[in-house]
């Protein structure tokens, strides 16, 4: 699985020039409720979000857009899977 580290442990500076997204947009280009994007954060499957204060958070979009990604990724090898199934 890829690696969801935040910007400082990959010491890739390139990550802070892109967008912080708020739960409610990671839910929006999701398509996953708040306790779900918990849920998987807490299972490791999610990205982590970052601390912005005391009481806010949000995600780095690149992140978001990896997970995306390879859901993608996911799909087309489990429809791969099935078309050999069936020949």
């Amino acid at each position: 699985m890829t690696s969801l580290a935040s910007p400082t442990e990959t010491g890739n500076a390139s990550h802070f020039s892109q967008r912080i997204l708020r739960r409610p947009a990671v839910e929006q280009i999701t398509g996953l409720p708040r306790s779900s994007i918990y849920a998987e954060m807490k299972k490791g499957t999610f990205p982590q979000s970052v601390k912005l204060s005391k009481r806010a958070v949000g995600w780095f979009s690149g992140e978001i857009d990896m997970w995306m990604q390879r859901r993608i990724e996911g799909r087309a090898a489990q429809d791969n899977k099935a078309d050999s199934n069936i020949a």
